[in-house]
């Protein structure tokens, strides 16, 4: 077919072959800058003439960049092959490796921002916060990630800054993805620089064609032969970074849990929870193997069989009926769970559930502290044999306004009640449960020079706030106010602001830097001038 000379390029098109020519961001690699302009046109009058071998061949030409993104949301893919579609998702890919390496470049500016310096550290407190966690937490309340997340972000950031700089221009270019890069990073971040630079010198060439999982190996064969007589060394503090992960939220009220052991005590639990799921069926057991291995981890640990087994829960499960206002009556609280003799420690489990739910009037999900939301039927299930609790909650926003109960430390009533209310750290994005957070005064408790005292020990000057985040509010710049009680929001040293209300599992909403008067609105869109901070 021949072009029709009467036909243009699409704007599009013409707007980033444009772009690569006036030697835009994507115009990096001298002659690919001519390259890209030709390339840039292929969804225009030529895309007729290109055969699919040549359309692949075409957007292989691209920088990876703007110019690659404009072009793939031009195509159209339902006039398109299997072969060339397969090609635009691998131009893809390398178009979302070079915006995560711009993500990680913006991670690495603010780490060396002023504003990313701690205060100093609390007298008697524990070592200085390091620019590093600041950073970290900073990124974490806006991306709306883990901590370890933008952690591991920001530690990209300081690699590819220093020995890793080729992993970071691979990336940048598209040659390798952000998980091929993060195996190279994750195990070289903390090496000497010559060992880092020899491995990734051994393992980068041909990274793009390994699998994540291969390349993990790569790694390890090349820091082996680099660096052996250290293996003794790096196995030691290996070690001491075993753990067990807190449950991670699988779908149908189900849940994960990670261990990390040396390999042998790993093989060792492996095997006797092989032995002991053999041994079962092979009396008669009707449950799989996986099931087996499961019960009898639980059964090991916590020294009962699943709770939901037999229907009934195992001793330590606590059962908060949460009613609407004036709903009459409590149920029996016999002050706490029996410990059975030469079983695990005692243990609480709170579990939050409508009392409509109890008595079957509807089906809401229940909320098992420290995961989340849990079936009506296993709530119902977990409530039988547990021990109750009455609370009184708002109907509409579902927060806690009372559990039934002039100094600093809180009595125990108000403790208790603070963390029932507010469930979770009050951090954006922070699961870590209250129950296991420091309970923070907002406006810090104290004294004034002329006599005044500062913060109050009350309802609505309490609230929970896991040990690293508490530090930030302390010495990292970080700043809270709680606008009613249980309402909180959090400002970063960047100047964005963050209401969160975690009793009522209410949005992370993004205010504006002074913040709306009204606590129960949200001032999204409203920028003020840079330097305008909130009031508190």
């Amino acid at each position: 077919m021949t072009e029709d000379p009467e036909q243009q390029p699409t704007p599009r098109a013409d707007a980033a072959a444009d772009s690569a020519s006036r030697g835009g961001p994507d115009d990096r690699r001298g002659a690919g800058g001519a390259q890209a302009e030709r390339a840039g046109r292929i969804d225009g009058p030529g895309r007729a003439e290109l055969t699919e071998s040549e359309l692949a061949d075409r957007l292989a030409t691209v920088p990876a960049g703007a110019l690659l993104a404009s072009i793939l949301e031009s195509l159209d893919l339902e006039a398109l092959d299997s072969y060339d579609i397969v090609e635009v998702a691998a131009a893809a890919d390398r178009a979302a490796s070079w915006a995560h390496r711009v993500k990680v470049a913006a991670a690495a500016a603010l780490h060396e921002h002023p504003d990313m310096r701690p205060r100093a550290p609390v007298v008697g407190g524990r070592g200085a916060l390091e620019a590093r966690q600041l950073t970290a937490a900073t990124l974490a309340m806006r991306l709306q990630v883990p901590a370890r997340e933008a952690d591991a972000l920001v530690r990209e950031a300081q690699a590819y800054a220093g020995a890793l700089a080729d992993t970071g221009d691979a990336l940048a270019e598209g040659a390798i993805d952000p998980p091929r890069a993060r195996a190279l990073v994750n195990r070289l971040w903390d090496q000497p620089v010559p060992v880092a630079l020899a491995v990734e010198s051994d393992v980068l060439p041909a990274a793009p064609g390994r699998t994540v999982t291969q390349l993990r190996r790569d790694v390890e064969r090349s820091l082996a032969r680099h660096d052996g007589i250290e293996a003794a060394a790096r196995a030691r503090v290996a070690r001491e970074r075993r753990c067990v992960s807190r449950p991670r939220q699988l779908v149908d009220g189900m849940a994960g849990l990670w261990v990390v052991l040396p390999a042998v005590q790993a093989v060792r639990v492996d095997r006797v929870l092989d032995a002991a799921a053999r041994a079962a069926r092979a009396a008669g057991d009707e449950r799989t193997l996986d099931q087996l291995r499961a019960d009898e981890l639980t059964t090991l640990v916590t020294g009962e069989p699943d709770v939901l087994l037999d229907g009934a829960p195992a001793p330590g499960i606590e059962v908060a009926a949460a009613p609407v206002p004036d709903a009459g009556g409590s149920a029996p609280d016999d002050g706490g769970a029996a410990r059975r003799p030469g079983r695990s420690p005692a243990t609480v489990v709170h579990v939050t559930v409508a009392l409509s739910t109890l008595i079957g009037e509807d089906d809401l999900p229940a909320d098992l502290e420290g995961y989340g939301p849990v079936d009506a039927v296993q709530a119902r299930a977990l409530a039988l044999g547990g021990v109750w609790r009455r609370l009184v909650t708002d109907p509409q926003s579902g927060a806690v306004l009372d559990v039934g109960r002039t100094r600093y430390r809180p009595p125990a009533a108000l403790d208790e009640h603070v963390r029932i209310r507010d469930r979770y750290c009050s951090a954006p994005g922070c699961l870590v449960p209250s129950a296991r957070s420091d309970l923070d005064h907002t406006v810090e408790f104290g004294e004034r020079e002329d006599g005044g005292l500062t913060g109050t020990t009350s309802a609505e000057n309490l609230g929970p706030a896991c040990r690293l985040h508490h530090r930030l509010k302390t010495e990292g710049g970080f700043t809270l106010r709680q606008r009613v009680a249980g309402l909180f929001d959090w400002g970063t040293p960047s100047g964005h602001v963050f209401r969160t209300q975690p009793g009522a599992d209410a949005p992370t909403l993004r205010l504006s830097r002074t913040g709306p008067s009204d606590p129960g609105s949200s001032s999204e869109g409203e920028r003020p001038e840079r330097g305008t901070v909130p009031p508190f």
